[in-house]
């Protein structure tokens, strides 16, 4: 993996979670950690300090595309109904079609990775049909493609890994919320509640912003994945009269 590819999948997802996780628990009123750990980092040397906000950037960032990993291939595959909350692409209407089932590669590679007797593919199963049937077409202009689909590719992995690291901001602000309103009877529990409420309200729509962007990230790769592989389909109509033909 590049650089450029490691930066866009694992350090900016991890310092995006770290900025909106300061910027939510300043909001909630618990930014006294957050000042005094910035306060240390103020006191080292600036290289210094840059390298080891970049190097645990990119560990948290790691850790995110795990988890995004994770549901990215779980989503939709046990639970189809979740799958509007985490989105993945998906070609079950294209290898449905009457073109694809007439294609003797393609339903062959379907056999072996969903068996002969499934009726019904998961998203992750029709993802690993077309990336196997368009790698053995062999044509010049699929290989043109591969870049632009890659790097499309590692983006929508980036913008996943960034959702996820929202929803992790938000869950351990609303954690804070839960225990200080359950212990915080003092003066400055009422402060606290507004606070904790406007950090909130921030971060459910911080993750609603997340999410969109994932989920139109997620149509493009479909967009153009599925673009590619019916140009592939319709470039094989000579290939699939030869192959039923009996010899």
């Amino acid at each position: 993996m590049t650089d450029v590819k490691s930066v866009l999948r694992y350090v900016l997802p991890g310092l995006g979670f770290v900025i909106e996780l300061v910027l939510l628990l300043h909001l909630a009123g618990r930014g006294g950690a957050i000042s005094e750990l910035l306060k240390d980092m103020g006191d080292a040397s600036g290289l210094v300090a840059a390298v080891g906000a970049v190097v645990a950037a990119g560990g948290i960032g790691f850790l995110l595309s795990i988890v995004h990993f994770a549901l990215f291939d779980t989503f939709g595959t046990r639970w189809d109904w979740l799958n509007s909350c985490y989105p993945s692409p998906t070609y079950t209407d294209l290898l449905e079609s009457d073109a694809t089932k007439e294609d003797k590669r393609i339903q062959r590679i379907r056999e072996r990775i969903a068996g002969k007797d499934k009726k019904t593919l998961t998203p992750q199963q029709t993802r690993q049909i077309l990336r196997e049937f368009n790698h053995g077409a062999g044509k010049k202009w699929y290989k043109e493609h591969v870049d632009r689909t890659g790097n499309l590719s590692d983006t929508m992995h980036s913008v996943g890994a960034a959702y996820v690291g929202s929803m992790v901001a938000c869950a351990i602000v609303l954690l804070c919320i839960a225990h200080e309103t359950w212990d915080a009877l003092d003066a400055w529990g009422l402060h606290f509640y507004w606070g904790g409420l406007w950090a909130a309200l921030i971060g459910a729509v911080l993750t609603l912003c997340h999410w969109c962007t994932y989920r139109n990230t997620v149509r493009n790769v479909q967009s153009l994945v599925g673009a590619v592989s019916r140009r592939a389909l319709e470039e094989s109509g000579g290939e699939r009269g030869q192959t039923s033909t009996p010899n």
